[in-house]
């Protein structure tokens, strides 16, 4: 297992990849030995989220090598994992990323939804109707949460990321790399010009 840190001099799209083939050189291990690959989906910035997952999916196609999806809310969720909690992150302005997560026992992180995108009206909502506590990560617009207490998440361990991966494996296990989809708190200029000529429709729909 790896971590990499990085200066702010760095870019991530130029480090990662061979810091990754430095890691795999000192264990004597290549890219095709590997089981899985594991890899955080967001939700995150456009950039970070696409180079982190061009690069796994980049190391996945050529043997077909299954791609374990980590959200970025389930390590926030796992700081609290004894009590119901509901963790958000600020997307767009007044947009949030949510996901509900059950109590549990020992550290583990129980989901009861998938990861949601949906207005902070919505979220309020949701909120008011549940005893669930609320743990934002990262930035935090309390004008429209004027009377949910709330706590501020912080960094998670590596013991934390450890644990998590062994619990994704266990639960929900890999999955073809093709499938997996990244999580974006903001959508692409690509992606909106996409959709202004052409609606909803996919590539293959044309």
């Amino acid at each position: 297992m790896c971590f990499m840190q990085f200066s702010g001099d760095e870019k991530h799209g130029g480090s990662l990849a061979p810091c990754i083939d430095n890691v795999l050189d000192q264990v004597s291990l290549k890219s095709e030995d590997l089981d899985f690959i594991g890899c955080g989906i967001g939700p995150g910035s456009l950039t970070g989220v696409r180079v982190g997952m061009a690069t796994a999916k980049g190391l996945c196609y050529p043997h077909e090598t299954p791609l374990l999806p980590i959200c970025s809310l389930d390590l926030v969720a796992s700081q609290m994992a004894n009590q119901k909690r509901i963790v958000i992150r600020r997307a767009r302005a007044g947009y949030y990323y949510w996901r509900e997560y059950c109590a549990s026992q020992g550290g583990t992180v129980i989901a009861g939804n998938e990861p949601s995108f949906s207005s902070a009206e919505s979220v309020r909502n949701v909120l008011e109707e549940s005893d669930s506590f609320l743990l934002v990560d990262g930035r935090f617009d309390q004008e429209y949460f004027p009377s949910i207490a709330w706590l501020s998440a912080s960094s998670p361990s590596a013991d934390t990321v450890l644990h998590l991966i062994d619990a994704a494996l266990e639960n929900t296990g890999s999955k073809p790399f093709r499938e997996v989809q990244p999580l974006y708190l903001q959508r692409s200029l690509a992606e909106d010009n996409w959709e202004k000529r052409h609606g909803n429709k996919s590539a293959e729909d044309l």
